[in-house]
């Protein structure tokens, strides 16, 4: 452009680049984005160790109670829709979000370290301190992509992911023994040390990520430099006469659309079922291992050890599957590879509710169940990755609004599953209740063998693909 001289990195070298960092700084800030992110998911579970105390406090029900939980829940589903867009602002950047969404996530946990309130006070703040603390859920791939590129970044968003899968199962190993013996507050006391540690990290140690921050930099102290205003970035530059209209189309209309791709629908609905079985164990380990096999409030809490195993485990597995299986296939045989590595692994899922729920009675030892629970966030991890990676492929050019689409679907639908978890198993029990869920699960896994053969046909019939 004749009237334009763009701003850009001077050279593939250029060290302001942050694909060029050193690789120490690379690593801390990764492992600062896996800290808020498993900050921030502990946050969702770690408030259910206190739900007795809550009922008691508040004089609730216990569906009430729960409702703390779905609502953080929902709260970082919808919080993408209004917080994530400003991320890609180079004028604002990534981390000046995920510092304030810290700030703001500990600020809304301090009330409830001093003073009971109102019930209604504290949903209140569980809702917005999961709005608030979205950004740490949605834009954490962003900060990745800006730093790595090639073969490392599937990896490394495996990594974020596990933080986010190994999180909630975290939450009441942590804290229930405090809780039991020492206050129900524990867990706002340890959300509010937490949250403000990874505050202040964020805040004073960590580098931004985003390029054309550091681009817009350079160009302001360029113009400010040489009094020439013609010097600009070329997102300055792309962004002239960009309007609100069009941004609003691209926040909200766009996830929309892409809500009604066909594809779209079942890795939302399958993502949003997945996610809220999660939260269902958070109801029915009380009523297995409190009212079956008698366990003190602390030991149901260690009982969620075995999540965390079967985390770790999936995590490892779908570590090999995407370094053997996935990689070497996924240029040749297409998106499609990532479906046909999902279906048999993902069965983990109805095998673990199964065993869990059939083997959770008084006559058979509380290992049996347990081993149920193991089993089942394997199959999690096989549905998560499996499926990001395939609508990341298929939809990069329209990424931001299938990644914000489904995380409002997911967590929508993951925000119900508590609140009707105590009917089910009281109406069915924990065996036919678990069997239902496991018929479900099954039913989703063979519409995902379906799509190994027609989604190839499905986005090439897409607009947004």
């Amino acid at each position: 452009d004749n009237d334009r001289f763009i701003v850009s990195w001077q050279g593939e070298g250029d060290p302001a680049d942050p694909h060029n960092w050193p690789k120490a700084r690379k690593v801390y800030v990764s492992i600062m984005i896996f800290y808020q992110t498993a900050a921030v998911y502990i946050g969702s579970s770690v408030y259910a160790a206190s739900i007795p105390q809550i009922m008691e406090v508040y004089d609730v029900s216990s569906t009430k109670a729960l409702l703390g939980l779905s609502l953080f829940v929902l709260g970082y589903g919808v919080g993408p829709l209004f917080i994530s867009p400003f991320a890609d602002m180079p004028q604002i950047g990534r981390n000046t979000l995920y510092s304030f969404s810290l700030l703001m996530f500990t600020v809304l946990q301090i009330p409830f370290t001093v003073v009971d309130g109102t019930y209604s006070a504290m949903m209140f703040c569980r809702f917005f301190a999961g709005f608030f603390a979205s950004p740490a859920l949605s834009i954490g791939v962003n900060s990745f992509v800006d730093m790595y590129s090639g073969e490392l970044l599937p990896y490394l968003v495996l990594l974020w992911a596990g933080a986010a899968v190994l999180g909630p199962t975290l939450g009441p190993v942590i804290i229930s023994y405090a809780v039991m013996n020492l206050s129900w507050r524990w867990p706002f006391y340890f959300l509010t040390v937490s949250g403000g540690i990874g505050f202040i990290l964020m805040l004073f140690t960590t580098p931004e990520t985003y390029g054309e921050y550091w681009l817009l930099n350079r160009a302001k102290r360029i113009r400010k430099e040489s009094g020439d205003d013609r010097y600009m970035t070329a997102w300055e530059h792309n962004r002239e006469g960009f309007s609100l209209k069009t941004k609003l189309y691209e926040t909200f209309i766009l996830p929309a659309r892409a809500s009604f791709e066909p594809i779209m629908i079942y890795t939302n609905l399958f993502l949003g079922f997945t996610y809220g079985l999660f939260y269902l164990w958070f109801e029915s380990f009380p009523l297995v291992y409190g009212g079956i096999y008698h366990f003190n409030q602390g030991i149901q809490g260690i009982m969620f050890i075995a999540l965390g195993i079967g985390s770790v485990t999936g995590f490892s597995l779908y570590y090999l599957c995407l370094k053997y299986y996935i990689s070497p296939r996924v240029n040749n045989e297409g998106p499609e590879v990532y479906f046909k590595a999902m279906v048999l692994p993902t069965l983990a899922i109805p095998i673990g509710l199964f065993i869990f729920g059939w083997t959770a009675r008084s006559d058979i030892p509380w290992i049996a169940p347990t081993i149920g629970a193991a089993i089942y966030p394997v199959g999690v991890l096989f549905v998560f990755q499996p499926i990001i990676g395939y609508i990341g492929r298929v939809y990069y050019s329209n990424l931001s609004a299938v990644m914000i689409s489904n995380c409002v679907w997911r967590s929508c639908i993951a925000a119900a599953f508590p609140l009707f978890g105590s009917g089910t198993f009281h109406n069915l029990g924990i065996g036919r209740g678990s069997s239902m869920l496991a018929g479900i699960s099954i039913a989703m896994t063979l519409i995902g063998s379906l799509l190994i053969k027609y989604s190839g046909h499905l986005r090439r019939a897409s607009k947004m693909a």
